[in-house]
């Protein structure tokens, strides 16, 4: 029966020998993307350090290895990430600087500090659903529906870093809109509408 094929960015099995220099050296079969065979070989102090750099040359021949997140990550690292990548938009002029401050604020205001020790594979519908509800109860509307849209974009990265399947915030429940301010005209205004009408009138 034939070998199964070895999947890109991934390691076959791993020799490591003892050089006569007291060094270890790794060795190793990968492929990358278009299914080329690599052989890799590492050398370190020692044997951990040779095998790490070994699998950091398979992940770097392939786009499947090269996520930073992972299931088990909080919301405050996915944080701390995205703003990162936004940040540098702004620089770049991709994206308004008051729009990366605005982000930067709701999610260190109100978002880190409610559930950014959460991990990703707690995040759930249900617990985000929960979460917003929470900050409706005890702030605004407006501040409700930022953080709704902050902790959106924060767990998009993580869908497009892979540590998430899909984005459970785009499941909630709708916020609320917040009223919109009615205006009426006092008497004394109306009054001085009026005049202005009638010697508008008078001097047509």
């Amino acid at each position: 029966m034939p070998r199964p094929r070895l999947p890109s960015g991934e390691l076959g099995n791993i020799d490591v020998t003892r050089l006569a220099s007291g060094r270890y050296q790794a060795r190793g079969s990968t492929r990358d993307d278009s299914g080329a065979l690599h052989r890799l070989r590492a050398s370190a102090d020692s044997e951990e350090a040779a095998r790490d750099d070994l699998l950091r040359q398979a992940k770097s021949l392939s786009t499947g290895g090269s996520s930073t997140l992972s299931p088990s990550s909080t919301i405050a690292d996915v944080v701390q990430l995205w703003l990162s990548q936004i940040l540098t938009r702004a620089n770049t002029g991709s994206l308004s600087y008051s729009t990366y401050e605005s982000y930067e604020t709701t999610a260190r205001v109100i978002i880190v500090p409610r559930c950014g020790g959460v991990r990703l594979e707690q995040l759930t519908v249900g617990r985000c659903d929960r979460i917003l509800q929470k900050i409706l109860e005890e702030e605004t509307i407006s501040k409700a529906r930022r953080a709704r849209a902050v902790l959106s974009l924060v767990c998009g990265y993580a869908v497009r870093d892979d540590a998430l399947d899909r984005n459970p915030v785009r499941d909630v429940q709708r916020l609320p809109m917040a009223p919109r301010k009615e205006s009426a005209l006092s008497t004394a205004q109306v009054v001085g509408i009026r005049e202005l009408m009638e010697r508008w009138s008078v001097t047509r």
